[in-house]
């Protein structure tokens, strides 16, 4: 059986956090622990000595979040060491002198090395995943608030898997899928209506908090191959009005009375997990009994008819979501 990696391309240290509730036998690698807009990650493979990562000491910026009041530093290339510098008790102020002794280079020189071997051994499967589902990952945002602000820095579309593709190739990775866990609907049915990548699966969840990793982590688990969504019991209108239509890259699309796609679902082993759009938190997994859907949350839907929505469904459907 082959060596199997998950290695964590950004944007936040979620992504990192995901991977150890299901297996702690991943090795640390270099955006494991930061915070990184989209931009540096592209610009990080293409520069590929890992130079990105050791910037100038005396060149790095204080930066703390307007809320909690949590120090951190950041440079202007657009990644946030939040992970990588002494704090002082309570862990939400830095140290004093948090450069004193530093020993950042050395140790992303050394984690850079590691990322290199193993993208590029042809004998590991190499699990890219990418998630801008934190819940706080909007404070991170150099220019200031906003939707079209959050998705220039961590927005995840179509175009940037094409440049990040591209980077990885150039970059020598062999034998890998991509995975992107995403926070808006509007973005995922973006690869809903391209082409479909064969190496790539894209997984709606919306916005997480540290809790749901557990749950969310069961979806990494799953073939990147699947193309068709399983889960046929699922399929067809219940009596909340809302409809379960059979999706590309093996989700299942959750479609409300007006035919508006606002969630999805996806087969795990037990069950399905279910990701919908609204508020923070809005993930469930969920198991069939008869005509009926069983949620983690204690919700129930219930089939209203026989009917099962065909391909033809799944297209209208999308169509008036946009």
């Amino acid at each position: 059986m082959p060596i199997e990696q998950h290695i964590s391309l950004g944007f936040s240290c979620q992504t990192r956090n995901t991977f150890m509730t299901f297996s702690a036998e991943h090795r640390t690698m270099p955006f494991d622990w930061c915070i990184t807009t989209r931009q540096f990650v592209l610009e990080a493979l293409k520069e590929g000595r890992g130079s990105s990562f050791m910037p100038n000491l005396n060149e790095l910026k204080l930066y703390t979040t307007p809320i909690q009041q949590e120090q951190g530093l950041c440079s202007d290339k657009g990644i946030w060491f939040w992970h990588e510098f002494p704090r002082k008790p309570g862990f939400k102020q830095l140290a004093d002198n948090p450069l004193e002794g530093s020993q950042l280079h050395a140790k992303f020189r050394a984690l850079w090395d590691r990322f290199l071997t193993c993208i590029r051994d042809p004998h590991t499967v190499k699990r890219f995943v990418i998630s801008n589902t934190q819940d706080n990952l909007e404070l991170f945002t150099p220019m200031g608030s906003g939707d079209q602000n959050f998705f220039s820095h961590y927005g995840l579309d179509y175009d940037f898997l094409m440049r990040l593709d591209d980077a990885l190739r150039t970059l020598g990775a062999r034998n890998f899928t991509i995975h992107f866990m995403i926070r808006n609907i509007q973005n995922y049915l973006d690869f809903v209506l391209n082409p479909v990548v064969e190496h790539f699966t894209p997984m709606f969840v919306g916005t997480l908090s540290l809790p749901y990793h557990k749950m969310v982590s069961k979806l990494l688990g799953q073939s990147c191959e699947r193309r068709v969504a399983t889960g046929a019991e699922l399929f067809g209108k219940y009596s909340n009005g809302i409809e379960l239509v059979p999706g590309p890259y093996g989700d299942v699309l959750a479609c409300d009375a007006n035919g508006k796609v606002y969630g999805t679902a996806r087969e795990v082993p037990g069950g399905y997990v279910f990701g919908f759009t609204g508020a923070r938190d809005r993930v469930a997994s969920a198991v069939v009994e008869n005509d009926s859907l069983y949620f983690s949350d204690k919700g129930r839907w219930t089939k209203s008819s026989a009917h099962r929505a065909g391909a033809d469904s799944m297209a209208s459907l999308i169509s008036t979501s946009h």
